[in-house]
């Protein structure tokens, strides 16, 4: 039986967070040695895609479509270190995290998209209140959401 993931935004962002500082804290090691380092961004929009296996030789499950398009380009126009979110996935998640505006990203052939990145969860929202890992209250919210 399928069950619509109401959590979808919520998830991705956090895995987007956590994705972000492990990058940043390997960063700050291999720097301090002097040695080569990987630099992160990440863009994240909501709505529908296709999905699918591509290939004929060599498979790979894909998934594509305006909301994949939109994710890149908000990703592209990011600095190193930065979850940016558009219009659609900060209006189902902005009572949640941390959030500072980012402006405008230009799109080719539509109107521009509202960028805003992530700075963490809400310190009321997370344990020890360091915006970092989700607490009770958190939680409670989160399941009590309706995103559909």
């Amino acid at each position: 039986v399928y069950q619509k993931n109401h959590r979808n935004p919520v998830d991705a962002i956090l895995a987007a967070l956590e994705m972000t500082r492990f990058i940043d804290a390997k960063r700050t090691e291999k720097d301090a040695k002097g040695e080569p380092y990987w630099k992160v961004r990440i863009g994240i929009n909501t709505g529908y895609v296709t999905a699918g296996v591509v290939g004929q030789k060599r498979f790979a499950y894909d998934v594509w479509g305006e909301t994949v398009n939109t994710a890149k380009l908000i990703e592209i126009k990011s600095e190193s270190g930065q979850v940016a979110v558009s219009r659609n996935t900060y209006d189902l998640v902005k009572d949640l995290f941390d959030v500072r505006g980012g402006g405008e990203v230009e799109m080719k052939h539509k109107e521009a998209v509202e960028r805003y990145v992530i700075t963490g969860i809400k310190a009321e929202l997370s344990e020890n209140n360091e915006g970092i890992v989700p607490n009770e209250v958190f939680k409670g919210k989160v399941g009590d959401m309706d995103l559909g």
